[in-house]
């Protein structure tokens, strides 16, 4: 038999009300968390399928990329928009309906890279939380850093290019000031040695590295190189993560079988 779309929403819905408290359902960084991530799947995906404006060279990827933005559009971002600023929420979803025509036309992946970017860069206030650090967190900040980096480079013939590295700059300082430096306590009790090496990156490579303004592909290696550090610390324990990581997982899932009954109008044999 066929499952509607709707039935799937609402077991799924079920199974994320279950997990996810109400509390971090509401809160609005964890919901700009989600887009973002998805967002970012998505180009993924996107740059896999279109290699070239107006040519796909892996329909299924591309079929993916519309999908997950589509479920940007539909299900996250109506979420979000009454918890921001009306001309924030205005300005997201001009842009994030503009993103998905543009995947739709096979527009160049370039172009649509730069969008999410701006999308990311436009909503760095609501992801300045003040609230008990989080490790994970750590690692948003520095793809948000990446991402802000990037857009420094593409843009280094223009005055706002130092504006995006300064920004790249401040979300590293929030990773370290207020994620990191109040667990350093507890991290140096189980592995000082660790916390000292992921400190050091964190407090004084990554700025150096952007003011000498290195080339992406070293920049990335570094942060790759970092958050394998952080993935250390969680596995290790610091603090329980558990409950976060699981609902992001089921977040996740949620949004990849709603993208699949768009791509696919998924069938199940019963």
């Amino acid at each position: 038999m066929y499952v509607r779309e709707d039935e799937i929403k609402n077991l799924l819905q079920q199974a994320y009300n279950s997990i996810v408290s109400e509390e971090k359902r509401l809160d609005v960084r964890f919901l700009v968390s989600v887009m973002l991530q998805v967002l970012e799947d998505a180009m993924e995906e996107y740059e896999e399928g279109v290699v070239e404006e107006g040519k796909v060279e892996n329909i299924i990827e591309w079929q993916d990329a519309i999908g997950f933005t589509t479920v940007v559009v539909e299900d996250i971002f109506p979420m979000i928009k009454g918890k921001v600023d009306e001309s924030l929420g205005l300005w997201l979803e001009d842009r994030l309906t503009s993103i998905l025509q543009d995947m739709r036309n096979k527009n160049d992946a370039e172009h649509v890279s730069v969008s999410i970017y701006e999308i990311a860069a436009r909503v760095r206030p609501l992801l300045q939380v003040s609230e008990e650090p989080s490790i994970p967190k750590i690692k948003e900040l520095l793809e948000l850093a990446l991402n802000s980096y990037q857009m420094g480079i593409s843009k280094e013939e223009s005055s706002k290019a130092e504006e995006k590295y300064d920004e790249a700059k401040e979300y590293i300082s929030i990773a370290y000031e207020q994620h990191l430096l109040p667990l350093r306590q507890y991290i140096e009790e189980i592995d000082k040695e660790l916390m000292t090496a992921t400190e050091y990156m964190l407090k004084d490579e990554l700025p150096k590295l952007i003011d000498e303004r290195v080339s992406l592909d070293t920049m990335k290696s570094k942060i790759d190189e970092l958050n394998g550090n952080i993935d250390k610390i969680i596995a290790i324990g610091v603090i329980p993560e558990f409950p976060y990581i699981a609902g992001m997982l089921l977040v996740f899932t949620m949004l990849f079988v709603l993208a699949l009954t768009r791509i696919n109008k998924l069938q199940v044999i019963g």
